[in-house]
């Protein structure tokens, strides 16, 4: 921990975004900041009554347990069609993150004897480029509702300390997530030839306005009255996820959006999960992830690299 408090003070070297050395720190920090939990493991603490009865009744189990399989399925469908072992290697440890989510939900859920939910999975596109940029951006989204949500939910009593705490890894890996997909975007375009940076800030575009689409047609159907049912049966479940979850929480906020905006910058830095006993290797992993948010900020102000580079262009799947 101290060593890693010492790299803090140390003046960070100025790195161009793009460049090899910024895609082996930001997927170097991904991996080394993961987590080795077992969702098996997790010690769920006992609930009265009265909170066991509120869990059960949560009418979002399906869309929650639903969107993680689908997110994880998207995301280990690229991992083995990137050519590049550093950005493979960060990209499947990303989808583990992502099936171990589910997976804890899952115990959760078994633990605390929640109704099963019906789950549905949603087909897999020919393009899993593009399904990787709308999870990324679809978590961009949703996380900063969730984060807001989570610091709610501790705030007004609606759920004990320790349940956020067993359920925290989530918003932890959800941030870490963040983190390394809008450098592997930054990374990407920069290797681009200038037409390539045109069409593939088009690109962004396009799954940044599908998801922002997705939940704006969530957001009317619920105003107007109308649940998962009524809405577009194409809409995938982790467009309609977190746009739903705000109603079964009762809790009363003037600002729900503002509780978002310190959790979201607190949530990379491990401040939401309490240190574990020694060895520290949590604390230090924030600190190194303060670091690593640090260079990438400054990555930023880089100038682009050149060559165009195909670590961000999959391999075409080969036919059987």
């Amino acid at each position: 921990m101290q060593a890693a408090a010492d790299d803090l003070s140390t003046p960070l070297p100025a790195l161009r975004i793009g460049s090899d050395e910024h895609k082996e720190l930001f997927c170097r920090v991904f991996i080394e900041t993961h987590d080795p939990y077992d969702p098996a493991k997790v010690a769920w603490p006992d609930l009265d009554d009265a909170t066991l009865n509120r869990l059960r009744s949560m009418p979002f189990w399906n869309e929650a347990v639903s969107t993680e399989n689908d997110v994880a399925r998207k995301v280990q469908k690229l991992a083995p069609l990137e050519p590049d072992p550093q950005l493979r290697e960060a990209i499947t440890l990303n989808g583990f993150e992502e099936g171990r989510h589910s997976s804890l939900l899952d115990h959760m859920l078994r633990h605390y004897e929640v109704p099963r939910p019906a789950t549905r999975e949603e087909p897999l596109s020919d393009d899993p480029l593009w399904d990787f940029m709308k999870v990324g951006y679809g978590e961009c989204f949703d996380s900063f509702f969730a984060f807001g949500i989570y610091k709610l939910a501790g705030d007004s009593g609606f759920f004990p300390p320790a349940l956020l705490t067993a359920v925290a890894p989530i918003v932890q890996e959800e941030a870490r997530h963040i983190l390394f997909f809008v450098n592997w975007i930054a990374y990407c375009r920069a290797r681009e030839s200038s037409a390539g940076k045109v069409a593939h800030m088009a690109r962004c575009a396009g799954a940044m306005t599908a998801q922002v689409w997705s939940r704006a047609k969530t957001a009317i159907s619920a105003a107007r009255g109308g649940g998962d049912d009524a809405g577009d049966a194409a809409t995938p479940p982790e467009d309609d996820f977190m746009m739903g979850v705000k109603d079964s929480l009762d809790v009363v906020t003037a600002a729900p959006v503002h509780p978002g905006l310190p959790e979201r910058e607190r949530s990379p830095h491990g401040a939401v999960r309490p240190a574990p006993a020694a060895p520290d290797v949590r604390a230090e992993a924030g600190a190194r992830a303060r670091a690593r948010r640090a260079v990438a900020l400054r990555a930023g102000r880089g100038r682009s690299p050149g060559p165009a580079h195909r670590g961000c262009r999959p391999r075409r799947a080969r036919a059987r």
